[in-house]
């Protein structure tokens, strides 16, 4: 009787551990997410927003770095767009539950009139203090992540399409 408990126990205590690791992994998922929050306003018509999310991993002495970068549909492939990209930058500490930043581009087109499709693409790191690279993802921007930045207020796509005349 007394093994039957102990057993139970111990079952009740891994499948705890488990629902909280998959609790964890959910977190994680929901937090690691890049959308476009700005899309040729009235007032700059060919700005386009790039903003990303991810979590921390927990750990003090890792750092969580992004890299935005823009790029247009061509036939049914994605291209980046020269010159719309930014190094990777450090956000800080990774032992937080998730960090957010952004980048806006000015988008231009060579040959007037034209229209593009333009999309996101933001690449994620968790770094440890000697700069080695402990994990890394990507992300294509995708619709449902509103944020303060967006404009207008509450604005979130996947795509993004710009005239230029």
């Amino acid at each position: 009787m007394h093994r039957t408990r102990l057993a139970l126990l111990f079952v009740t205590i891994a499948f705890a551990f488990m629902a909280i690791g998959q609790t964890s992994a959910l977190s994680a998922e929901k937090n690691l997410w890049s959308t476009i929050n700005i899309c040729g306003t009235k007032k700059h018509p060919h700005y386009l927003g790039i903003r990303g999310r991810m979590p921390g991993d927990g750990h003090k002495s890792h750092t969580m770095w992004m890299k935005f970068i823009a790029q247009y549909k061509n036939g049914t492939k994605w291209l980046n767009v020269n010159n719309a990209s930014t190094k990777f930058r450090s956000l800080g500490s990774a032992e937080v539950p998730w960090r957010s930043d952004g980048q806006t581009f000015t988008m231009t087109a060579n040959k007037k009139p034209a229209t593009f499709t333009f999309r996101g693409l933001v690449k994620f790191q968790w770094r440890k203090s000697n700069g080695s690279v402990v994990r890394s993802d990507q992300r294509a921007t995708e619709a449902g992540h509103p944020s303060k930045q967006s404009n207008p207020k509450g604005y979130s796509a996947a795509t993004c399409t710009m005239k230029f005349k």
